[in-house]
């Protein structure tokens, strides 16, 4: 069906627009809007008329371009406009015509607001000018989505959070007077708007006398104060206040039948029923009334408490995300240093390898030698875990490893805790797979290690075990909703402080820790959940104080087949025959591989670019059996270098190196080209193994 509805683009009220706007949010002057947007709501008999001057209301304090109302009907696809802040005075395209409707849509059937700025609203077009910026929000009444708010303008990010959080109390009055709109029966002597207003729970609303006595007030000024809304009745609003504040709130009271726009205290003490302090912002306004009864005073109370604690999380989140936004600096640095130190450890390990070729087991120089090519190679793998454990940006779950996760974890913190922490492990014979991302799994172990590391200052006993469970359908310990079968139980475990009844109560809860200020919190017990429950799994902890603190993460166990588990190769050396364009632009890499490849029995050809390999390859190419080429060289990369390799010799056998060794790089190398990959750093032994394969493939 096609909108019933049009509306005309027109210039923008001010150039100050964006500073006017600012400063209508500011302060007290959002109480003031609300107010007067209620007492319209309370004094006019017809509820089309009371919407079209409360948008207009918001259009014209907030700079906005346009505002209107869209009645959405029972389908949930078709709109109408019911009324707008400004009256179509010629044919224009409307601002959603290109968009399907799609942002009143989202909102309509998300339930959720829906703000669009710069590169989609750049497409909409009318009458020359570019809506920048729109905010859509549901109105939302007794659990039934009426219709949809719509604000816009045409400036890049002008409607900002604060903007944003006007229009969503806007949109209360506006859900009141749409619903009275189809409401035709509705009595006007009931007044069903200030009914609904009282039913909301965003702020408190009472009624009273012009002398200040509190006929009705509704439940959530109540509770903010304390009381059951019955006790507020016939008490004065200065009554609410401590003795040194009341004479402010009587004055305001007094005021408010003369003044114009209505008092407004930004900030003002109340006193609860238990005699604790409420801060609190109030507006006051009168509302005539008709049919020969008398005007009342319109009393809005907003909780300033619970504001000061959105601040305080909102700056606690600011703090999360850059401290998130310097891991993730710090991870990539953390992947340039580890390519350059597995460049140095190949060297090490390369020229450690071909020295021990050339000793016999009993020459004294063999084992320190030795000790050297071990330690290297420890080196190197508690780098390439340390930066697996790092990185979660997988592409696809898979299959994981128990034991080798367990294993990869108890590695890194062997090696980087205290000694006084004594680690212990155990993973059962035979332990069947997870499916998920190995990287996502590997921090939230790490997670409860350090934990239970920190619940440990003078040293105690950390073990992780993984065994499997399995579950009957009836059994008390499945969560409700999983299904039954075998469970993998990862358990992390620690002699440590223990937890408080009150702390297990909010340890997963977002922003909770008990860790003081500055001190590494980690992923957090949330991060924790989440990553367990979107693998499928669920997590148990139990802990007491002095008594330490066990979690146990259950994740579904899937059959283990035979073509997961890696293939594990003989160390052992492979001779060959031939011609081996090597090409890397470290010379000590260079080398080592030309000296241990005429080890092995192959001629080397070396070069130390790519643009130096292709000349070499084009001369040569009838005689070069297989290229060892490094993916990150200065000119151009090794993945460009192997597609004009490909382009000279189709058939072109190439193995890619870099110091970038990880899953993730063999998948993208595999992805993009199809070439073996072998990681940095390898031994003599590896590489004639991966020579051997690539002539074969």
């Amino acid at each position: 069906m096609k909108p019933k509805f049009q509306l005309k683009i027109e210039p923008q009220g001010t150039p100050d627009a964006t500073i006017s706007r600012k400063a209508a949010c500011a302060g007290a002057d959002f109480q003031d809007l609300l107010a007067q947007g209620a007492a319209m709501m309370g004094e006019a008999k017809d509820a089309s008329e009371a919407l079209q001057k409360i948008l207009v209301l918001l259009t014209e304090r907030m700079w906005f371009a346009h505002s209107a109302v869209y009645s959405i009907s029972t389908t949930g696809r078709t709109f109408r406009c019911v009324v707008q802040s400004k009256p179509v005075t010629s044919p224009s395209v409307t601002p959603f015509s290109r968009l399907g409707l799609s942002p009143l849509r989202q909102a309509a059937e998300s339930r959720k607001p829906v703000y669009l700025t710069d590169g989609r609203q750049d497409q909409v077009h009318a009458e020359g000018a570019r809506i920048k910026s729109l905010y859509a929000v549901p109105l939302i009444l007794r659990g039934k989505a009426h219709g949809v708010l719509s604000v816009h303008t045409y400036e890049s990010g002008a409607i900002d959070a604060a903007c944003r959080d006007l229009v969503d109390r806007f949109a209360l009055l506006a859900s009141l007077a749409l619903d009275r709109i189809e409401r035709d029966d509705a009595s006007p002597k009931d007044n069903p708007v200030l009914q609904s207003m009282f039913e909301q729970q965003q702020f408190g609303v009472a009624l009273a006398d012009l002398d200040g006595t509190i006929k009705t007030a509704n439940q959530a000024l109540a509770e903010l104060l304390g009381y059951l809304p019955a006790d507020l009745a016939g008490k004065q609003i200065a009554e609410l206040a401590p003795e040194d504040a009341r004479a402010m709130l009587r004055e305001a009271v007094e005021q408010a039948s003369v003044q114009s726009p209505p008092p407004t205290l930004p900030l003002h003490r109340y006193i609860r029923n238990s005699g604790e302090t409420a801060w609190c912002s109030t507006s006051l306004s009168v509302i005539p009334r008709t049919h020969g009864k008398p005007a009342v005073l319109l009393m809005l109370v907003a909780d300033r408490n619970a504001m000061k604690q959105a601040e305080e999380a909102r700056s606690r989140l600011e703090s999360e995300l850059l401290q998130a936004q310097k891991i993730q600096t710090l991870g990539m640095l953390a992947g340039g240093v580890a390519h350059d130190f597995n460049n140095a450890l190949e060297v090490i390990m390369g020229f450690a390898s071909l020295a021990l070729l050339r000793l016999s087991p009993g020459d004294p120089l063999h084992e320190p030698l030795k000790i050297i090519a071990d330690s290297a190679a420890g080196a190197a793998a508690l780098a390439h875990e340390l930066l697996d454990a790092a990185r979660i940006d997988e592409a696809h779950a898979e299959p994981v490893d128990v034991a080798e996760l367990v294993n990869s974890v108890v590695n890194i913190i062997t090696r980087t805790f205290d000694r006084k922490i004594r680690v212990e492990h155990r993973v059962e014979a035979q332990a069947p797979y997870i499916r998920g991302f190995r990287g996502r799994f590997e921090q939230a172990i790490l997670n409860l290690c350090l934990n239970a590391r920190d619940a440990m200052p003078a040293g105690g006993t950390l073990a992780v075990e993984a065994i499997t469970e399995t579950f009957a359908a009836n059994d008390p310990r499945l969560p409700a909703h999983y299904p039954e079968g075998a469970y993998v139980r990862i358990t992390v475990r620690d002699t440590g402080v223990g937890m408080s009844p009150q702390v297990m109560e909010h340890m997963c809860k977002p922003l909770f820790t008990t860790k003081a200020p500055g001190q590494n919190a980690g992923l957090g017990l949330t991060m924790v959940e989440r990553i367990i429950k979107e693998a499928g799994g669920f997590i148990s902890a139990a802990s007491a104080p002095s008594e330490g603190t066990e979690f146990a993460l259950y994740l579904p166990a899937v059959s283990t087949k035979e073509s997961f588990r890696p293939k594990n190769h003989a160390s052992q050396l492979v001779t060959g025959r031939g011609t081996v364009l090597v090409v890397d632009d470290e010379p000590r890499v260079l080398d080592f591989l030309e000296k241990g490849l005429t080890r092995l029995g192959y001629k080397v050809l070396c070069a130390e670019t790519g643009k130096l390999a292709c000349e070499i390859y084009s001369r040569r190419s009838q005689d070069v059996i297989c290229v060892l080429l490094d993916m990150i060289m200065p000119d151009i990369s090794g993945i460009e270098t192997y597609g004009l390799l490909r382009d000279i010799n189709p058939g072109v056998k190439v193995i890619l190196s870099s110091g970038y060794s990880s899953e993730r790089v063999k998948r993208q190398v595999e992805e993009a080209c199809g070439a073996d990959f072998l990681g940095k750093p390898y031994t003599l032994e590896t590489l004639s193994q991966a020579i051997q394969k690539a002539q074969h493939n």
